[in-house]
């Protein structure tokens, strides 16, 4: 019996048909005959590549896909812990910035010379200094 390889299409199977039977009379696939067909075996090269059985190929677009889905996972909550990052970040920035506009203008008040006027008087200290001139002394 000739080693057949596994046929791949509708014309194929009626040639590999013709064979098995040994007559020119196509094979009825479900007939009696059928039950007497011996399994082929299938290539394991065919059309310039590596045949991998269904099963494996459908195992391997699975894992493809749940390793595409666990690194966009990842990656998004990454981007909302980055978010929730920025957020405070924004809120510290915030403060930060009252609290420089509180000093500027601390600073404004404490500098202005009717303030400063203001303040040496509560204290005691008089607006105008006196002026003593130390002149050295005659000798006679």
């Amino acid at each position: 019996m000739p080693r057949l390889a596994a046929p791949h299409s509708a014309a194929d199977l009626t040639e590999a048909a013709a064979e098995t039977t040994g007559g020119g009379r196509p094979l009825d696939l479900r007939g009696p005959e059928a039950r007497n067909l011996e399994p082929r075996p299938v290539d394991a090269l065919h059309s310039g590549g590596l045949e991998l059985s269904n099963l494996s190929g459908y195992f391997i677009v699975v894992l493809l896909l749940v390793v595409c889905g666990l690194i966009h996972a990842s990656n998004r909550v990454d981007r909302r812990e980055t978010s929730m990052d920025i957020e405070a970040t924004r809120a510290k920035l915030g403060v930060a910035i009252a609290e420089q506009e509180r000093l500027k203008l601390e600073l404004a008040t404490l500098q202005d010379p009717e303030n400063l006027r203001m303040a040496s008087q509560a204290v005691g200290m008089d607006a105008r200094p006196k002026v003593i001139d130390l002149a050295p002394e005659a000798t006679p």
